[in-house]
């Protein structure tokens, strides 16, 4: 049978055969079919290759000429997030790069006729699983006029007359919760470093989710908390440390009389996100204490091998910093020495006799 006479599901399937002929037929025949159905798995064959070949040259043709309009939604999200990545990381220069540019062009054109409709929907509570999916969406393609919908889930707050802002109630399904805090934490994590809204309210909204405390049990339910916990360690950002300590003290030493976490996976996260903070632009009294903190926990944790792993790494990460930050100012110091010094062959002046 040739290509001509095969189904789409067909020749997609011959995409993974072992015969290099066999498999360029079939993206050729793709390629003049523009089938929406061969998106994904054409990037995945890129992806896999990962060098510019003749073959992905072929493929990357093919994505170009792809029905963008009838792609599913999850089908645009999955093959957008791998062409950033791509190119980001494979191909940031020479023939592909053009192709799979203009592949990806063709796809924001497409999610940029749908993002309004997905955004509606992740505010949407009639259809709990059409919305946990908008939402998962939204935050895989990092998508900015998201945010105030996915924040708004989170965290229920009264309205603050003074400054005449609204209250907010969270929504009431964990499942919600969970995906609005991983999407709102992706999206947030793909921001300029310099962008106010990476440390604003937004990330506040995550930290809290972190908590089960004030005057309420906020967030009662263990995946609430995980999914926080994670987000604060893709986030990387410093201020997240007390509230992961917070899940690390031990029952007796907590400062939020409600805090009753003893679940494993949020622990071991918890540690394992200490690690992955951005200590470079602390100071050193801030990481002094940090450092001090951890050595605290660590006596806690004595005897339980698998967090202290995870706390020694958070630990060594914070001395690494403290490290380069002296080695810096030593630097700093001498070359400062160096510059002050008199020329070569001549005295300092003692300062008492200078003259101003």
């Amino acid at each position: 049978m040739s290509e001509k006479e095969m189904s789409t599901e067909d020749l997609i399937g011959r995409l993974s055969d072992s015969d290099d002929l066999k498999r360029s037929l079939a993206v050729e025949e793709l390629r003049g079919r523009g089938s929406p159905e061969a998106l994904v798995p054409l990037t995945v064959l890129i992806e896999k290759e990962g060098r510019d070949t003749f073959f992905t040259i072929c493929c990357a043709n093919a994505l170009k000429r792809i029905d963008f309009p009838n792609i599913t939604d999850h089908d645009l999200v999955e093959a957008a997030v791998k062409l950033r990545a791509l190119l980001k990381d494979i191909f940031p220069a020479g023939e592909m790069t053009e192709k799979l540019s203009a592949a990806l062009e063709g796809l924001m054109e497409t999610w940029e006729m749908r993002r309004g409709d997905l955004i509606g929907l992740a505010g949407d509570s009639t259809n709990v699983e059409r919305m946990v999916e908008a939402i998962e969406l939204l935050g895989r393609m990092g998508e900015v006029d998201a945010i105030d919908v996915l924040a708004g889930q989170i965290i229920s707050f009264p309205p603050d007359i003074a400054r005449g802002t609204p209250g907010n109630i969270a929504h009431p399904d964990p499942k919600v919760r969970v995906a609005s805090i991983n999407a709102l934490a992706n999206v947030l994590s793909g921001l300029n470093p310099k962008d106010e809204r990476r440390s604003s309210l937004y990330f506040e909204h995550v930290l809290e989710a972190c908590e089960e405390g004030g005057r309420e049990l906020r967030h009662p339910e263990k995946e609430v908390r995980l999914a926080a916990v994670n987000a604060c360690g893709l986030m990387g950002d410093p201020s997240a440390f007390p509230y992961l300590v917070e899940m690390l003290r031990p029952v007796e030493r907590r400062t939020n009389i409600f805090s009753r976490n003893e679940e494993r996976e949020v622990i071991l996260a918890a540690a394992n996100a200490l690690g992955n903070m951005n200590y470079e632009n602390e100071g050193s009294p801030e990481l002094g204490s940090y450092a001090g903190v951890i050595r605290n926990l660590l006596g806690y944790y004595k005897n339980d091998s698998e967090v202290i792993g995870l706390l020694l790494d958070a630990q060594s990460r914070i001395f690494a910093t403290l490290s380069d930050k002296y080695a810096g100012l030593a630097r700093d110091t001498k070359g400062m020495a160096r510059a002050l010094a008199p020329p070569e062959g001549t005295r300092a002046v003692p300062a008492a006799q200078m003259r101003t």
